[in-house]
């Protein structure tokens, strides 16, 4: 009997759950992790602790740890690889259930007269889905989405944009016996799902990019909704060159003159945007129908949000990103970019955005690249380095209209005391609701005073100390 070292626990809650103690009489409420654990990338149950790592104790630890294992036998199809151990912490018995990655996916708990299945989001073990259901079945074969292969023949397909790119990227032309090689095509000349991909015309449809500029801070800000937006299919080589170019196109690259040198002062590091789009296309979830990769970019940020969560059902903003394994859920996918150079097998994307950032003059560590997701999302949040100083520099412009137009007010007061909003407005060129609102602030900053009645009366103009003029 060894002793349980809580400094040995995984790092993420998505590995582990902690049970006070083990309800035999209802083991839907733990072998739900079991089948969580199984169908993800393994995990630990660990029995008598609780959430706060006050040991509580299992009594009789041999006798449960016989039943867990009959329970896990009699109740789990199919039954996971696992492992049981006795431990001890502060003096308790505490019951420690290793269960390993399955490769037989979905594995089910058998009760409650059906077959369910369940799999990891952040800490908890929820239901999978139809759509997860189908995802595990195909893991379960050993294989992925991208890597099935389709009725769909070779010969009905054209690879102009894909076969132009490679042969721009290292001089390589493709031959038939290339697409082989690749896993786009076998012996019979049908398509894999990611040969697919990769044609001109791929027959998926929501393998799209949705790319839109908002006026403004969120989707309805300003009297525009947008100010530009784009919607880009075909090849995924084909939607990342055009994403890149929308970006491009939407975004601005300020300098500053040092004294030795001219620095630039980008909206967003193009590098940041170029791993964050390429992560996008070839880890995210092809198998959402209905769903489609969406580049928004607002004022004050850039957001890329992609179909499909983390690939092991952890959530991203509970990890810690330098310490994230590469798990590919398009291996296909991601060889090709490969070898196009568009990214790297070492799966380094998450530095180099943030090196990106890093290495940018106006960059502050309070505002790094943020990451969010959830079982069928990722988000990902760039900030835009200009912001604050092109905010600034609007405010101030506002702030430099609003006075001229104050100004302009008091000038014709001066003129004609009983010249009403309405006339003022016509004037000056603003609405009469903006006459008012520059009126209340002279009233307030004791410029003006209105003597009389609305329709008989007159305006009082003071100068900045308070006298009448």
């Amino acid at each position: 009997m060894m002793a349980l070292n809580l400094q040995e626990l995984p790092g993420e809650t998505t590995a582990y759950d902690k049970k006070e103690a083990v309800e035999l009489l209802r083991p839907k409420s733990w072998l739900k992790s079991v089948s969580a654990f199984a169908n993800g990338a393994g995990g630990m149950l660990i029995f008598g602790l609780k959430e706060d790592n006050t040991p509580v104790g299992i009594s009789n630890v041999k006798q449960v740890s016989e039943k867990i294992s009959e329970l896990i036998r009699s109740r789990m199809d199919p039954i996971p690889v696992f492992d049981l151990s006795i431990s001890r912490f502060s003096g308790k018995d505490i019951i420690v259930l290793n269960v390993e990655k399955g490769l037989q996916s979905p594995y089910f708990y058998v009760g409650d007269g059906g077959h369910y299945a369940f799999v990891r989001i952040g800490n908890e073990s929820v239901p999978a889905d139809a759509q997860t259901l189908k995802r595990l079945s195909i893991s379960g074969q050993g294989t992925t989405f991208d890597a099935l292969f389709s009725t769909e023949k070779f010969a009905d397909y054209q690879f102009s944009r894909f076969r132009q790119d490679l042969e721009k990227a290292n001089g390589v032309h493709l031959t038939d016996k290339d697409f082989v090689s690749f896993g786009l095509v076998n012996a019979a000349g049908e398509m894999s799902n990611a040969g697919l991909l990769l044609a001109d015309n791929p027959p998926f449809r929501q393998s799209r990019i949705f790319c839109t500029r908002w006026n403004g801070l969120n989707k309805a800000d300003g009297a525009v909704d947008s100010l530009d937006d784009g919607e880009y299919s075909g090849s995924v080589l084909y939607q990342f060159s055009e994403a890149m170019a929308f970006f491009k196109r939407n975004t601005h690259v300020g300098w500053k003159k040092l004294p030795d040198k001219r620095v630039s002062l980008p909206d967003y590091p193009e590098r940041a945007i170029f791993e964050i789009l390429v992560n996008a296309i070839v880890h995210r979830d092809y198998m959402q129908s209905g769903s489609e990769v969406h580049l928004d970019i607002y004022d004050d940020r850039l957001e890329v949000v992609s179909p499909g969560g983390m690939y092991d059902g952890s959530r991203i903003q509970d990890r810690n990103i330098e310490k994230i394994p590469s798990i590919r859920r398009n291996p296909l996918l991601a060889d090709i970019f490969s070898r196009l150079n568009l990214m790297e097998r070492k799966g380094s994307g998450f530095e180099k955005v943030y090196s990106a950032y890093r290495d940018q003059m106006n960059f502050t560590p309070a505002a790094p690249p943020q990451y969010f997701s959830d079982s069928a999302w990722f988000r990902a949040v760039l900030p835009n380095l200009n912001y604050t100083t092109a905010a600034s520099s609007r405010e101030s412009s506002r702030e430099s209209s609003r006075e001229s137009s104050r100004e302009r007010i008091l000038q014709l007061m001066l003129l004609d005391p009983a010249i009403t909003t309405k006339e003022l407005a016509e004037k000056i060129g603003i609405t009469p609701k903006g006459v008012e609102k520059q009126i209340s602030y002279l009233k307030k900053n004791h410029r003006l005073k209105r003597v009389g009645g609305r329709n008989n009366g007159q305006w009082v103009v003071s100068d900045n100390s308070g006298t009448r003029i």
